[in-house]
């Protein structure tokens, strides 16, 4: 299930998910997703996994935001939750994990217990 959520405006803790850790200049290509008028959906990633889709206004970036609230690692498939149809073109933006191949050639994220990661994706 997804749901539009707020948008958090207050200065997050290191390893949260708050918008500023992006949208600084250092990251000036997707820090659209976190501006005003911007869009923020939850996903239901699975157990122990927190996830978060943010877009920008005109909807050409996308950023998936993911925390491992597990006391184990945890692993997802990144395409399946952003407008992506391959992974060629994501970028890691920050956080901590590991990439592995599925046994059919998908990319998985592996996070890390109490890790999270962003993902960028720039549509076409």
């Amino acid at each position: 299930m997804s749901t539009s959520i707020p948008i958090p405006r207050e200065r997050g803790k290191s390893g949260s998910l708050a918008p500023d850790r992006l949208a600084e200049p250092r990251n000036p290509f997707f820090a659209t997703a976190f501006a005003t008028g911007s869009q923020a959906l939850s996903v239901d990633i699975g157990p122990g996994l927190c996830g978060v889709v943010r877009s920008s206004p005109s909807g050409d970036r996308h950023v998936l935001c993911v925390s491992n609230t597990a006391d184990e690692a945890q692993t997802f498939q990144p395409v399946a939750y952003l407008p992506a149809e391959n992974t060629d073109e994501l970028v890691f933006l920050t956080g901590n994990m590991e990439t592995l191949a599925s046994t059919s050639g998908d990319l998985l994220v592996r996070l890390p217990a109490g890790q999270f990661a962003w993902l960028g994706w720039p549509a076409r």
